[in-house]
């Protein structure tokens, strides 16, 4: 037997059935094997609203000691907004700086170079693939090579 309700963030839990059309919750099916441990499976789904509006949530399954399985879904939907708006501020920052009038090139944590904007590659006449990682190195002159990179990595 399934248990079904929807948290809609500050009202209390109600059955989702109310609120999602007739097959939406069908599939695919729950792997029921995953929630014998007593432990909730979690993952996200978009489900179909009875209005025909997208509903993304968020599932959280677990077995309840007489074998019935509750399934908790939390509208997601404010959070997928911010992720996007988040995504597009990225989108929009990157593209200006790919045109920016200056050299500009971002490190990760290990220190290889993972972004290089186009000024950069035109000035350097090559690829990103030629450049990440530790590619953009055979721009320096061998004699100076050891002494900057002493130097990048203390920075």
């Amino acid at each position: 037997a399934l248990d079904w309700t929807v948290d809609e963030g500050g009202s209390a839990p109600r059955n989702v059935v109310a609120l999602i059309a007739p097959g939406a919750l069908a599939a695919p099916a729950l792997r029921t094997d995953l929630l014998g441990d007593g432990h909730p499976s979690t993952g996200e789904r978009v489900l179909l609203r009875k209005d025909g509006a997208r509903l993304p949530v968020e599932l959280s399954a677990r077995m309840l000691s007489n074998g019935t399985i509750q399934v908790v879904v939390r509208d997601i939907t404010e959070r997928k907004r911010l992720e996007n708006e988040i995504m597009r501020s990225r989108d929009f920052y990157l593209t200006l700086l790919e045109d920016f009038p200056a050299f500009i090139w971002r490190a990760g944590v290990d220190g290889g170079r993972d972004y290089f904007n186009l000024t950069w590659l035109n000035f350097r006449g090559r690829t990103p693939e030629q450049e990440l990682g530790a590619g953009w190195t055979e721009g320096i002159h061998i004699e100076d090579l050891d002494q900057y990179m002493q130097a990048y990595h203390a920075a």
